[in-house]
């Protein structure tokens, strides 16, 4: 199980409110059709909504099952007190009593999700990793090249199942090697060198203490880059402290303007932000296990 594990949504939410302090939100207590909102938990003014400045807009994060609208964004056109009624124009489908959601008015949805993104791709940038197990292949009689599983961009072990299905000892990192390719890098397990032999001279059988068998399952263990987030489930398996401040001070730092205009000190808070998320970074970034193999040039 990896280490961290927080989907979109609630990266959203530690990044109003901590990073950006812009955080507004809450869970619907009613809903009538596409367009017509409730929560009775809320006490702004009639009119507060339409009437902020950039406008404001509803984002759905999560529903009861997790569908439409779910990551959909759209702008607020009435606010009444009375029973806490949000008026927009439509969403795709009517979100369930339950839904969560934000209101975003200075930062966009998608300026939110390409900022942690790019905080994502500093991280990795840096070395940051994520866990990856693959038990697709399996030994192949003769056969001593195999195709890496798509996603890896390191390999540290490789075992074989036993008869029960069961993973013992991993194979020697000596015995096998990742012959990398742009397309289709292999992993390539290694033959015994006969006694007193040539160094470049081997026998046609697998150098492989645990006896590699045809039909065998390959469990590969290695590492991977973070995927894009997009919806708002999808999960980040990174330090989230690190994302958050990090996109935090790409936001503010998109908004600094001449220091005697700057009135909501973006530059200041962008400072500060990129100074918390130096602090995460030696805890974002994993040390790589002893042997571990590129798989990607």
């Amino acid at each position: 199980m990896a280490l961290f594990n927080n989907d979109l949504s609630e990266l959203t939410k530690r990044l109003l409110k901590v990073g950006l302090k812009s955080y507004i939100g809450g869970t619907l207590t009613g809903s009538t059709s596409t367009t017509v909102f409730a929560d009775s938990a809320r006490g702004e003014e009639d009119d507060y909504f339409q009437n902020m400045s950039p406008p404001a807009y509803l984002v759905f994060l999560s529903t009861p099952t997790n569908v439409a609208p779910v990551g959909e964004s759209r702008k607020i056109t009435d606010w009444a007190n009375t029973g806490g009624a949000f008026t927009t124009t439509a969403f795709t489908a009517q979100p369930a009593i339950g839904s969560t959601y934000v209101i975003l008015s200075e930062y966009t949805w998608d300026e939110i999700k390409e900022a942690l993104n790019m905080a994502m791709d500093i991280a990795v940038g840096h070395g940051a990793r994520t866990e990856r197990i693959d038990e697709t292949l399996s030994i192949q009689e003769d056969t001593y090249e195999y195709p890496v599983p798509v996603g890896f961009t390191e390999i540290f072990r490789i075992s074989q199942a036993n008869d029960d299905g069961e993973f013992g000892d991993p194979i020697p990192p000596d015995q096998y090697r990742i012959v990398r390719d742009g397309d289709q890098s292999k992993i390539k397990f290694l033959t015994y060198p006969m006694i007193d032999a040539p160094a470049d001279h081997y026998v046609g059988s697998l150098w492989a203490e645990s006896d590699l068998s045809d039909g065998k399952t390959l469990r590969i263990e290695g590492l991977s880059v973070q995927p894009a987030l997009s919806h708002p489930s999808d999960m980040c398996y990174l330090n989230p402290n690190f994302v958050v401040f990090e996109a935090a001070s790409l936001l503010h730092g998109s908004r600094i303007v001449a220091n005697e205009k700057d009135f909501d000190a973006h530059r200041t808070q962008a400072e500060w932000c990129a100074s918390q998320a130096a602090n995460f970074l030696p805890q974002t970034v994993m040390q790589l296990p002893s042997n571990t193999k590129k798989v990607q040039r």
